[in-house]
């Protein structure tokens, strides 16, 4: 049997028992629904008083809902893919793997006007076509002292590495100081 615990908003919390009974109720931004934790035998029996709740019956390991509807509207596997639907009679259309962050330290070279610079990292299990991006903190600074324009782009360029590239699109040169670049890689997939 599984436990777990749910911290309402107004600061109480609810344990499921490990008899099985109902774990608590809660309350969201547009309404306040009902949160079970248990096993699948004990999903399966609050599937037909929840509705689409939850349910036992799938190889997900959380479901969410609106009871009565006949579909989940999100769903959270052990291996953090979470699918995303509309919910009521239509299933899950949109597949997230969970993402893959890096963050580095990095002093790009002086950059002239259109000038760019490059730097291929290394990040295990991504693939090509996934969504990245990239930020570094030093590019605040270097916008504010000079009015400069940096773009910043990534891409996987290979098996398990991604190619991040730095555009100077103003008329200055820019020296960015040295600084934090975080990188976050996402698998999106359209079911």
């Amino acid at each position: 049997m599984l436990t777990g615990s749910l911290l309402h908003t107004d600061g109480t919390d609810d344990v499921r028992t490990p008899d099985g009974a109902m774990a608590g109720t809660f309350v969201g931004r547009s309404q306040g629904g009902t949160v079970h934790v248990g096993d699948a035998a004990g999903l399966a029996a609050l599937q037909r008083e929840n509705s689409s709740t939850l349910s036992g019956e799938s190889p997900h390991t959380l479901l969410m809902g609106v009871g009565g509807e006949m579909n989940a509207r999100y769903a959270m596997d052990a291996n953090g893919v979470a699918m995303h639907g509309p919910g009521g009679e239509q299933g899950f259309d949109t597949l997230v793997r969970p993402p893959r962050a890096l963050a580095v330290e990095w002093d790009p070279p002086p950059l002239a006007a259109m000038g760019m610079a490059t730097r291929a990292l290394t990040v295990r299990g991504v693939q090509p076509g996934a969504v990245c991006s990239v930020s570094h903190e030093s590019t605040a600074i270097a916008s504010v002292a000079g009015a400069a324009t940096l773009l910043w782009s990534a891409q996987v360029s290979g098996e398990d590495e991604v190619t991040v590239v730095v555009l100077n699109a103003s008329p200055l040169l820019v020296d960015l100081p040295g600084g934090k670049m975080r990188l976050v890689v996402t698998h999106v997939e359209a079911l």
